[in-house]
């Protein structure tokens, strides 16, 4: 495991354990999150961590204006990775090994995506398809706020998949989770728009690269 992945699941094992035991409200500052790891990393490390975690929306951010500092909890697809996580006491054991604990898929392998390929670009172009069913059907989504919040998932999955390369949790959080995520939402108004079809040519991709199942 790479020492940036250690530091990201330490970060995100500290915020959920600050949440479940120690939090007055359901947001925290880093400063409460930092209480957690005093002697490990500065706040000012925590912090970038927490902007990384937000990146692969395993954080969310939440913040009143430009001046107000920002307050963060974990997302729905973060509580999911954590419980793949020892506790915080395991992980901060300088002898910590992910794979010696668990065996789990290496979440911090990366995947290159070569945009000249004929898979990628056919996983490219129906992620925009279904980015764009979402965006142009009023009644995806059980309200307004739903509806932007699944949109607005669309299109950073969409956005991910147009980098370089993703590690496995990148696509299997901030892609596939928000793929299934809008199925749902489409199930609802009985509508199959193929998410299903597409997460398996994107864990296909992912296995032709890399030969781990997602």
């Amino acid at each position: 495991m790479s020492s940036f992945q250690r530091s990201k699941d330490l970060v995100l094992r500290a915020t959920h354990e600050t949440l479940l035991y120690y939090a007055q409200f359901d947001t925290l500052s880093v400063e409460e999150i930092h209480e957690r790891l005093v002697g490990k990393y500065s706040s000012g490390f925590v912090s970038r961590i927490l902007t990384s975690l937000a990146s692969e929306q395993l954080i969310d951010v939440d913040q009143f204006d430009e001046t107000s500092s920002r307050r963060y909890t974990l997302s729905d697809a973060g509580f999911e990775y954590v419980q793949t996580l020892p506790t915080l006491f395991e992980l901060m054991s300088e002898n910590y090994s992910h794979a010696e604990i668990f065996s789990v898929p290496a979440a911090d392998r990366i995947v290159g995506l070569d945009h000249n390929s004929e898979q990628y670009s056919q996983i490219a172009a129906e992620i925009d398809r279904i980015v764009e069913l979402a965006r142009g059907d009023n009644e995806f989504g059980q309200s307004t706020e739903d509806r932007d919040r699944r949109v607005r998932a669309l299109e950073a999955a969409r956005l991910l998949w147009s980098a370089a390369e993703l590690s496995v949790v990148q696509i299997k959080v901030g892609v596939i989770l928000a793929l299934e995520d809008a199925e749902v939402a489409f199930a609802e108004i009985g509508k199959a728009v193929g998410v299903g079809l597409l997460v398996d040519l994107i864990a296909s991709f992912v296995k032709d690269r890399i030969g781990i199942d997602i």
